[in-house]
């Protein structure tokens, strides 16, 4: 959503990285970060989350175990809603419609810690 700080953020880079957590870790992370702004708080200082960098991007990887991958921007789609299920518009009160990124991935890697 555009009103989102991450927004931002992928908006001025070419590249992301996803990180998937092996299932049952970092649970109070993920509950502290789905729950908070990155524009108000340090997502990474306060979960105690380090960083580790990866050639395939300028974008760091969480060093947690999991999946991680690292994606190059090829498209971005913001969201039509003229096209959307009416169903759905009571998910957008504000009209602050998603956009949709779609990325290669130049990189994937299994991290055990």
């Amino acid at each position: 959503r555009t009103s989102r700080h991450t927004f931002k953020l992928i908006e001025q880079a070419r590249d992301f990285t996803i990180s998937v957590p092996t299932q049952g870790t970092q649970v109070k992370e993920l509950g502290f970060c789905g729950t908070r702004s990155g524009a108000e708080v340090d997502k990474i200082a306060e979960c105690g989350f380090e960083l580790t960098s990866v050639e395939e991007t300028d974008c760091p990887l969480l060093a947690i175990p999991g999946l991680h991958f690292a994606c190059r921007t090829r498209l971005r789609a913001p969201m039509d809603p003229s096209l959307m299920d009416p169903a759905l518009a009571g998910s957008y009160p504000k009209q602050d419609y998603h956009t949709f990124y779609h990325g290669e991935i130049v990189g994937a890697w299994r991290s055990n810690g």
